[in-house]
């Protein structure tokens, strides 16, 4: 996998107020947060889905959660075929 991770899933602005000029208008501080990346998403869609398959109940950890993350590669790459 090459360094696109999709970019943030879900970004979210916060503004809020600082202080008030002399006239009474509030004056807003803003700050961002990227949120999970899209990849993260995509295999925590994925991570849902095969553990609730019988199957991978047996696997380790390490196994389920590479599987989680090849299929979230696999789906940023069909996604950016779009």
């Amino acid at each position: 996998m090459d360094n696109d991770n999709g970019g943030p899933a879900f970004p979210i602005t916060s503004e809020y107020i600082i202080g008030y000029q002399d006239n009474g208008v509030p004056i807003y501080g803003k700050d961002s947060y990227p949120g999970m990346t899209l990849r993260d998403y995509f295999a925590a869609q994925a991570l849902h889905g095969f553990l609730a398959s019988s199957t991978m109940f047996d696997q380790s950890d390490p196994v389920v959660s590479t599987y989680a993350y090849r299929m979230a590669d696999a789906m940023l790459a069909e996604r950016n075929k779009i």
